[in-house]
């Protein structure tokens, strides 16, 4: 579900697209190939899937085949290099499937065994390299020359080294290497739920969840701005992917916030905060989250039920600082002609494939069924629904077009997953061989001095390094691999421990230096990535806060008595309002300097659940709050007063310039 960095920059369809030199055959061949992929997918989710090593073989050789063939700038068909691995990739999962027996059985390999192995490996690294860029295909080199090298690396990371035949054997032949955990949650369940979100999104989805946000929030002050807001967190919570939800809502809200004025900077930053938080947002949070339950081992219903009020609190962050910020700087709402008019906006015919859709995923998932089989039973409910709405021969025929468009976009975007999750087992594979995790977990604990703040830190800090020009799902795999251990070691509870590095992979999306989600927003708005990563960072801040909240007060993440859930729910609800209030300049009236300066501590006081803690939080915010309500009384002009010049980084930027 996530699509990001080189893949994501070009929208669902990542290398497909841009390829218009390309033989005009070749494009309806591997159209054809990705629907065939999307309906193996769907086909097993609904009649079962096929024993491991097979079922995650045939998801990543489909992948493979799709990455090499895909048309190249350039090329009208392709070279020799793509054909080759092309067909080393089908020959070396053909040769798994027919000797799954023997490997099942822990068999000495043969050299044909080996040197096949090892061809897929190779392709995997290059079709990793091809999807998402160099980065991540280093990194599965270096841990290759790691597993290798062994004994010539420095302590406290030397170990006793493997040769190229246990490599091999190890990634192959069996389901610790590329057919692991992370190949298997992306064959079954990540799979559908793109094929989920891709029949969603094209029959409709993406101008409903838009017309619900001008509904919703258009006539307010900064009225774009929170549109985007909401378009981005329900569109997200179905894409996974921070930069596809910029690419495909802000195309639509960053124009709309430039027409009415707003600066170019701000409307970038907005969009790419507001997208990058849709794969926090239940019930569908993307590859990472199914990816969690899985590695925790616990029902993804828990992972969505523990994600929701962290998610509540990032978007009410983001939200409480938009307001303030457009307050400050004047920024209206949408002109009236521009909102829908409900009863269009909702006509059953339109609505009913979405509301059935997510209701039958909804009701599966916190009713104790799979997850696979809740993306099975939604997406064929989202296509029934949709061709029921137009009975008519003309009206099914169009409507069936549509539907296997889906399949194609499904297909091709099942690509990126599958690819980078047989990559990521590299990694995860020579780690369990090696114990790299173990010594790392032994370092970051020496580091720390068994301080779980600190741990944390440092724990954020690689998360964002990792995540940087890396998807999320690959980042928060490494970091659950060689972080979360550590934090759970120094007593963080197990999801918490996973959602807190897994927030920070997301969070790189909006990070400098390497921002995807920021590249794309600023190049849509026309306007400086600099400036608007700043202003991203800004607008986001409470997201950077929120995962030290839930490590400390369990509450947040639903666990422990309702009366804690609900007393930690609380005080971090009056701890982001506050934050986002004392870093944008305004709460009830225009901060003065003093007041913004004790906002901001006292929110973060609000972070630890300790009552003393949380007693100096409340009073320095009581404290402002008392002092703007005097203010209001005294001066009640002044709540009328035109906005100061803003003196907000955005406001350097004249709009429109």
């Amino acid at each position: 579900m996530s699509t990001e960095t080189r893949g994501e920059s070009s929208g669902p369809e990542g290398a497909f697209a841009g390829s218009g030199a390309a033989q005009p055959s070749l494009l309806r061949i591997t159209a054809v190939i990705a629907a065939l992929y999307a309906l193996f997918h769907l086909y097993t989710a609904a009649f079962g899937n096929f024993d491991n090593l097979i079922q995650r073989s045939l998801h990543v050789c489909f992948a493979l085949t799709l990455v090499f063939l895909a048309p190249r700038e350039g090329r009208r068909w392709p070279g020799l290099p793509e054909i080759t691995l092309t067909l080393v990739s089908v020959a070396a999962t053909a040769w798994l499937i027919l000797s799954y027996d023997r490997f099942m059985s822990r068999a000495t390999l043969t050299p044909l065994d080996i040197w096949l192995g090892a061809g897929l490996i190779i392709a995997v690294v290059e079709g990793v390299r091809r999807v998402i860029g160099l980065s991540f295909a280093l990194l599965a080199v270096v841990a290759l020359a790691y597993a290798w090298l062994g004994p010539h690396i420095p302590m406290p990371f030397a170990h006793r080294g493997f040769t190229v035949t246990q490599i091999v054997n190890q990634l192959y032949s069996t389901d610790l290497g590329l057919w692991g955990t992370t190949t298997g949650v992306t064959a079954t369940v990540v799979a559908v739920f793109i094929l989920f979100g891709a029949v969603l999104l094209e029959t409709g989805g993406a101008a409903k969840f838009m017309d619900v946000s001008l509904l919703l929030a258009g006539r307010t002050t900064g009225g774009p701005a929170k549109v985007a807001t909401i378009a981005s967190s329900l569109f997200g919570s179905v894409s996974g992917s921070a930069v596809a939800n910029v690419a495909v809502t802000g195309n639509f809200t960053i124009p709309m916030m430039r027409t009415l004025g707003y600066n170019r900077n701000f409307a970038g930053a907005v969009e790419a905060t507001a997208s990058t938080g849709g794969q926090l947002m239940p019930p569908l949070m993307g590859a990472g989250a199914f990816i969690m339950a899985e590695l925790l081992g616990i029902p993804y219903a828990d992972v969505m039920i523990a994600a929701a009020i962290p998610a509540f609190l990032f978007y009410l962050g983001v939200f409480v600082a938009i307001h303030q910020s457009c307050k400050v700087q004047g920024y209206g709402a949408v002109p009236r002609e521009q909102i829908p008019i409900l009863a269009k906006a909702f006509a059953p015919r339109e609505t009913l494939p979405l509301i059935a859709a997510l209701g039958v995923v909804i009701y599966i998932l916190l009713s104790g069924g799979s997850a696979q089989r809740a993306g099975a039973l939604g997406t064929a409910t989202a296509a029934l629904a949709y061709l029921a709405g137009d009975p008519t021969m003309a009206g099914l025929k169009t409507r069936s077009a549509t539907l296997l468009k889906a399949l194609v976009i499904a297909g091709r975007g099942i690509v990126m997953v599958a690819v980078l999750a047989a990559a990521a087992q590299i990694l995860i594979g020579v780690i369990g061989m090696t114990g790299f995790g173990v010594r790392f977990t032994r370092v970051l604990l020496a580091v720390s001095s068994d301080s779980m703040l600190l741990a944390l830190l440092i724990a954020m800090v690689v998360a964002l390094v990792l995540g940087m020009g890396m998807p999320t799902t690959g980042a928060y795999l490494i970091s659950a691999s060689v972080l979360a251990p550590a934090l759970i070691q120094l007593g963080a509870p197990d999801l918490a421990a996973h959602l807190f590095v897994f927030y920070f992979a997301i969070l790189s999306a909006i990070t400098p230096p390497v921002c995807a989600g920021v590249f794309v927003a600023a190049g849509i708005a026309g306007g400086d990535w600099v400036r608007t990563a700043w202003i991203s960072c800004r607008i986001g801040l409470v997201a950077f806060i929120i995962p030290f909240m839930f490590v400390s007060a369990p509450g947040l993440l639903m666990q422990g008595s309702e009366a804690d859930i609900w007393r930690h729910g609380l005080i971090a609800t009056v701890g982001v309002v506050a934050l986002a209030s004392g870093v944008m300049g305004n709460f009830v009236l225009r901060n003065r300097i003093w007041e913004s300066v004790l906002l901001v501590p006292g929110a973060i006081a609000l972070i630890h659940a300790d009552w003393r803690s949380d007693l100096l939080g409340g009073g320095l915010i009581a404290l402002v709050l008392a002092s703007q309500l005097l203010r209001l009384l005294r001066e009640p002009a002044q709540a009328a007063e035109a906005p100061e010049a803003a003196d907000t980084p955005e406001a350097a930027d004249t709009p429109g310039a």
